[in-house]
């Protein structure tokens, strides 16, 4: 089917505008709902949106509830407010209120979906960031406890209930269940939320229920548990392993020459992956030879990850790569936190280009640092010869921040082509391109790191991404 027509920014504006004036009249689902589009859209949420959230926390449902902490998690935005807000309803009697949750019931009152998708949003947007509770009472005294206290009480609610129903959830359920493990004290989990999980994974193997995305995932969030790479049953190994094997021999005929490449770049969307997560990813890029020093927020010096034989690079920076979430971001102008995956492009690179009357001429091309966000125009500089081709996986991956990188480099190099004069298109390139994304690569993208390598064998492309702190422990370990 064809893909869903994309809401013009300029109308949603105006609409949200409107929203943001009527925010009083809206109705808890209202707001809800609101949340939910400023996610689904891919636009920063405005501060009239974040705080009206936790004000309306005593009318929300279940299913307005689950909802709203998905979308500020999505968002890029702290669930602290709100999580802090939900239990003020009663220690027992969150999921009452509007949309027929049932006062007093607690979790019970919640679908197996909504379950997954608190726990998810909980397990990416970890709360307990922000300098106030989101509903104007500052973060001191008996406040702060009693803001914490709430936020750990609803944390730890959510946990019991999924232990206790973990065999209502289907395999994708599991998998974003999976998320939240990194925040489930290893020695003090009264919730049984670890073994419960793994036991289901395990039943779901045995029953052939678990899609590709979900074996990667579940294997993503147990690895990043406290117990590690033990809590990982064999089967789930067994599974994933498999899968990495098969993605990794695709993408190697990627950089083939002649048809085999484009017969590889169109057969990726039959793996039914989007990535292979942050530590296979990690992993594929290393035995692709793309990955830059360092992996998974690890100095390779100190970790004894360095590539046997790897030379230093041409232009004498020679930093590993250390990505962790939390540091410094990318965004150089500040602001509100942004759903948009941001790629730092840097590059040096002498392009030669052959004459009409024989010989080459050059010329250097520089990029110390630029940063293009997802959802952008690729530059394509109207060349089809050298154009990258991007793959759809669950939407198409053409305007991902990393494949705007990789085409902007074509483009650079074919305009500098064309102004010292390339005889019939003849012209090479060498040297070094580097980027850093902000999240893990999809499968669309390494596919576009391999068309670059294959259409530019002379230029060596080092990419690094930021991973999620538990992630990173979990690999270091």
């Amino acid at each position: 089917p064809p893909p869903p027509a994309q809401v013009p920014r300029a109308l949603f504006r105006e609409v949200a505008e409107e929203a943001g004036r009527r925010v009083e009249g809206l109705s808890a689902r209202e707001t809800s709902n609101v949340a939910w589009a400023f996610a689904t859209v891919q636009v920063p949420m405005p501060h009239w949106l974040t705080s009206a959230l936790p004000r309306r926390a005593g009318e929300l449902g279940p299913q307005e509830c689950a909802n709203a902490l998905w979308a500020l998690a999505v968002a890029s935005q702290s669930v602290a407010g709100l999580t802090n807000a939900l239990p003020r309803l009663s220690q027992s009697g969150i999921g009452g209120g509007e949309g027929g949750g049932g006062s007093g019931r607690g979790f019970g009152a919640w679908k197996p979906q909504e379950l997954a998708n608190a726990a998810w949003a909980l397990g990416r947007g970890a709360h307990g960031t922000d300098g106030a509770d989101g509903c104007g009472v500052g973060r001191e005294g008996t406040h702060a406890a009693a803001a914490k206290g709430g936020a750990e009480a609803f944390r730890r609610g959510l946990h019991r209930a999924l232990a206790a129903r973990v065999g209502e959830l289907n395999g994708l359920e599991l998998a974003m269940v999976a998320s939240a493990l990194p925040s489930v004290a290893g020695d003090d989990d009264e919730s049984g939320l670890l073994p419960a999980v793994i036991s289901r994974t395990s039943t779901l193997l045995v029953e052939g229920r678990l899609a590709s995305e979900a074996v990667v995932q579940l294997r993503e969030g147990l690895l990043a548990s406290a117990a590690g790479p033990a809590a990982v049953p064999p089967a789930l190994r067994e599974a994933f392993e498999a899968q990495a094997a098969r993605t990794a021999e695709l993408l190697r005929r990627v950089s083939e020459p002649g048809d085999a490449s484009q017969e590889a770049v169109r057969a990726l969307p039959a793996l039914g992956l989007t990535t292979l997560g942050t530590q296979g990813t990690a992993d594929l890029l290393r035995a692709l030879g793309l990955l830059a020093r360092g992996a998974n927020g690890v100095d390779a010096r100190e970790d004894g990850l360095e590539e046997e034989g790897e030379e230093e690079d041409e232009d004498g920076d020679d930093e590993p790569a250390v990505y962790l979430q939390g540091v410094p971001a990318l965004d150089e102008e500040g602001g509100d936190a942004s759903p948009q995956v941001l790629c730092s492009l840097r590059h040096h690179l002498l392009l030669s280009a052959e004459q009409e009357g024989g010989g080459w001429a050059h010329r250097t091309l520089s990029e110390p640092g630029r940063v293009l966000r997802s959802g952008g125009k690729p530059d394509d500089d109207g060349g089809s010869a050298l154009a990258l081709e991007p793959v759809t996986l669950r939407f198409a991956r053409d305007r991902d921040a990393e494949f705007l990188a990789l085409s902007a480099v074509l483009a650079s190099a074919r305009r500098a082509a064309q102004e010292v004069g390339a005889a019939g298109g003849g012209w090479k390139l060498h040297g070094t391109v580097r980027l850093h994304v902000t999240h893990t690569p999809c499968l669309s993208c390494v596919s576009a790191m391999l068309q670059l390598r294959r259409l530019l064998p002379d230029v060596r492309l080092r990419i690094s991404f930021d991973a999620p702190r538990p992630a990173a422990r979990a690999a270091k370990a």
